[in-house]
């Protein structure tokens, strides 16, 4: 009789993690599409707050409300187009966010199982700060795509 293979809280189980691997697949697909519906719908908004920050910065007195700043950049940058400027690239930060964040809460987590909700939440902070630096230059692109005309 073969002897059971050695386990590791690193690497679970080959049966386990093919049964697990469907589910978390489809999770995935419905965080990104979500996250994207998101920001994009957020996108124009983003837009106005970037191009009111580098006026000020520039030295521009004007300050327009919401309404008047939107139709600004509406006619200035061509429409849609120009709204959802830089929205691209956010977009695109979120699948290599989600591959980072996710594994790697799974194994800070795995290290101590019944660490309780205040680890839980120690792993999961942990994670999204690794996540947030190692996509970081995705989000510079985002902005300087967005403010530059």
């Amino acid at each position: 009789e073969p002897a059971p293979a050695p386990t590791s809280p690193f690497f679970p189980p080959l049966s386990s993690r093919l049964q697990t691997h469907h589910i978390h697949r489809r999770k995935l697909l419905a965080m990104q599409f979500a996250c994207a519906l998101s920001l994009t719908v957020v996108a124009p908004l983003e837009r106005v707050q970037m191009w009111r920050q580098t006026a000020a910065a520039c030295g521009s007195q004007e300050k327009p409300g919401l309404r008047r700043a939107l139709a600004t950049l509406w006619r200035r940058d061509g429409g849609w187009r120009g709204l959802l400027r830089g929205n691209s690239l956010a977009v695109a930060r979120i699948l290599p966010a989600a591959l980072i964040q996710w594994p790697l809460m799974d194994r800070l987590c795995a290290q101590r199982p019944h660490g309780g909700l205040y680890w839980e939440i120690q792993c999961g902070a942990a994670a999204g700060v690794a996540a947030a630096v190692l996509t970081h230059p995705l989000d510079v692109l985002r902005v300087r795509a967005a403010v530059t005309p």
